[in-house]
């Protein structure tokens, strides 16, 4: 049953991206719900326990199904793998207070180790219309042991929050900390042997910190329309390329065309903006205000096997 679940989310600057930047509607109909003073009930209604991460991944799930709006409360809550539906909103209080930590304890059967990401990854349409905002994403990469997961490539591709194969998404005002592989995914094929592959569209992405992820901070493998606006970078002694901001395309069918980067400023960084890949394409990018400092490696933005 759909319900109506209408979220307005405005980007702080002009982007391309007009469905994204002006309203982004959850659900069929109706007016624009203010969701902090709405009658919609935080998880712990329907069963979320601070440190239980089975009773708290199901009952997001459990919201999502009842409103398709799952609200975080502030607080530290540990939380087995979330999945988002189409038509859906995950939602903290601020990202300062209010905290998801990876507690994962086996391989998922969606064959992707990504704590965050949208229920349809292997399908044949993409997710449509979902939101992430105003939290802090614990990736738990000391907690977890993420590397005997090991699927989806060596690194075992644990990633914070992942969109693939999703059109429509909304991610502003998040604190993406100590994941194993990279805290943002965008895009990408799965799994790497399936003949289809699996763009992400229409991504407006701002407001973001991140940093101590083991691989890259962000990476994008195949996405069009997508704009990324202030964005943040901590330390990090990621593994190769370990940059800020990762285009690597895993195939020559993968793309990335018209993506924005504006206001990044990064510190104490292995790398910065890096396109590279297996005849990796980049089309229609544009920087803006890019300052990083501390780069040990690639210092600012950086081209490597590209076309």
């Amino acid at each position: 049953m759909t319900k109506d679940v209408n979220i307005r989310v405005v980007s702080r600057r002009s982007t391309g991206i007009g469905i994204i930047a002006t309203c982004l509607a959850l659900g069929n109909s109706g007016g624009i719900l203010n969701y902090n003073q709405s009658r919609k009930k935080d998880i712990r209604a329907f069963g979320a326990v601070k440190d239980d991460p089975i009773l708290t991944a199901a009952a997001i799930a459990k919201s999502f199904d009842k409103q398709n709006l799952a609200i975080i409360p502030p607080g530290i809550w540990s939380s087995d793998y979330i999945r988002i539906p189409d038509n859906c909103a995950l939602i903290g209080a601020n990202r300062n207070t209010t905290t998801l930590k990876a507690v994962v304890t086996e391989v998922h059967p969606d064959l992707f180790q990504a704590f965050i990401a949208p229920v349809k990854l292997n399908g044949d349409k993409p997710s449509n219309n979902i939101i992430v905002m105003d939290l802090k994403i614990d990736g738990n990469r000391d907690g977890v042991n993420w590397s005997s997961f090991n699927v989806g490539g060596s690194d075992g591709s644990a990633h914070g929050v992942a969109f693939v194969s999703t059109n429509k998404f909304f991610v502003q005002n998040l604190i993406i900390v100590d994941c194993w592989t990279d805290g943002l995914y965008v895009g990408g094929t799965l799994p790497r042997a399936a003949p289809a592959f699996f763009n992400s569209y229409n991504g407006l992405i701002e407001d973001i910190h991140v940093e101590g992820c083991r691989r890259n901070q962000i990476s994008q493998i195949a996405g069009e329309d997508i704009n990324y606006n202030n964005l943040t970078f901590g330390p990090s002694e990621g593994v190769l390329p370990g940059a800020c901001i990762d285009f690597e395309a895993d195939r020559a069918v993968d793309i990335n065309r018209r993506v924005s980067i504006n206001d990044v400023k990064g510190n104490n960084v292995r790398a910065g903006i890096v396109f590279q890949g297996v005849k990796s394409r980049i089309e229609q990018a544009t920087l803006s205000n890019v300052h990083l400092s501390g780069v040990a490696k690639n210092n600012g933005v950086t081209a490597n096997n590209s076309e």
